[in-house]
């Protein structure tokens, strides 16, 4: 099925509730949605049945939602000294099979413009692109710059039904612990994690001892279990470690005058976004 490109120009950006963005990312967003979203702004475009309409007996319009763009709530960073109100873009998409030209630029535009109006116009705003599908080319054209590239972070795939579990980062539930909540289906906001046992499992192949009964000895040190590497373990319950590319954060920093120290004022931020991955489980830090 070939794509359909529709102009951003011809469509019309307001405020949607938090239930719409979500139901439209779940669909459309490789990632689904997040919970920690506090703004949501859509694109719509009038259809087919709307343009017939118009043109017959007085009808209704119809508008498709064709993009969603949601953000975060706002965060107090200091930037070389001076604080900033940092938002971030935390899920942006279109609908499959369809490019809007100009959609993020006017995404952002409209929600700057919100906040701008009720007097806490944001300073900065600071999204991640997936590298897997390519790196930020097109998001110059925004204004945002790329701060930083993340190493490749591993997860977890099922042999038999190709299904991908989280092993790093924030968000991740065990997949045989997951409750529905609010009457919705768990997978809808929670990223799946491996079963507990598994996990477990991982976790023990690499431990850690204290060398307490070697009296020269004045350090730990990390021994892998003699049974087995933890890559060894995930197969033996049917899962195989990937890796992705890693993702790129970017910055877009609003005052266009000071575009040109992007980086400098990235570098010189308090607090910091992580620039590393970890995890307590021992065995999921050995694949890192």
């Amino acid at each position: 099925q070939g794509q359909r490109r529709i102009y951003a120009r011809k469509s019309t950006c307001k405020r949607i509730s938090k239930t719409v963005a979500r139901d439209f990312l779940q669909k459309h967003h490789l990632w689904g949605a997040t919970q920690s979203s506090k703004y949501q702004c859509g694109l719509y475009v009038a259809t087919a049945t709307a343009n017939i309409q118009q043109q017959g007996k007085g009808g209704g319009e119809d508008k498709e939602l064709v993009a969603v763009a949601t953000f975060s709530p706002r965060r107090k960073v200091l930037r070389q000294g001076q604080s900033y109100r940092s938002h971030e873009l935390l899920r942006f998409s279109c609908l499959q099979n369809v490019i809007v030209v100009g959609g993020i630029s006017k995404l952002v535009k409209n929600f700057v413009s919100s906040l701008d109006s009720g007097g806490q116009p944001p300073n900065d705003i600071v999204t991640v692109v997936d590298r897997d599908w390519g790196a930020a080319v097109g998001w110059q054209s925004v204004g945002f710059e790329t701060v930083h590239i993340m190493d490749p972070i591993v997860m977890a795939i099922h042999a038999e039904t190709g299904q991908r579990y989280h092993l790093v980062g924030a968000g991740i539930r065990s997949s045989d612990s997951r409750q529905p909540a609010d009457g919705q289906d768990p997978a809808e906001n929670e990223r799946r994690g491996l079963p507990m046992h598994v996990l477990e499992k991982v976790d023990e192949c690499c431990t850690i001892t204290d060398d307490d009964d070697d009296s020269n000895s004045t350090s730990s040190s990390t021994e892998m279990s003699p049974h087995a590497h933890p890559q060894q373990i995930l197969q033996e319950h049917g899962y195989y470690p990937i890796y992705d590319t890693g993702v790129e954060r970017l910055l877009l920093i609003l005052d266009p005058r000071k575009r040109n120290q992007t980086l400098e004022l990235w570098n010189d931020s308090v607090p910091k976004y992580a620039s590393n991955y970890y995890s307590s489980n021992a065995g999921v830090s050995k694949l890192l």
